[in-house]
């Protein structure tokens, strides 16, 4: 495993449904986050650990509460968080992501 991918498996609940997916989506979201960063700033979270703990296990970590959406709204996502965590959660429901800056949504349209 790269080193998203460990942590993300040390920290998510092991009853996560969907878990190998949204680690394995979340880890490659993740260096691809580290890669814009060299460009603008997207985060200044991307240590492995801290960027598993804030960005995606704060994401999902309510995922009980939303079983059964069909629709997401992430207002003003910016790199991505919590929407890309929980689209990877909730594979059926609409992500509706709205974001005045263009330019950090295009980091993360490619999911």
């Amino acid at each position: 495993m790269l080193p998203f991918e460990d942590e993300l498996n040390d920290v998510l609940p092991g009853d996560l449904p969907n878990r190998d997916a949204v680690i394995a989506g979340c880890a490659h979201h993740l260096d691809l986050i580290v890669e814009a960063n060299r460009i603008m700033n997207l985060t200044r979270i991307v240590s492995p650990r801290e960027a598993a703990v804030k960005h995606v296990l704060d994401s999902v970590l309510a995922w009980r509460l939303f079983v059964g959406t069909r629709q997401i709204l992430d207002a003003g996502t910016g790199a991505g968080f919590p929407g890309i965590p929980l689209r990877w959660y909730f594979r059926s429901a609409a992500l509706h992501s709205p974001n005045r800056f263009g330019r950090k949504r295009g980091s993360w349209n490619r999911l």
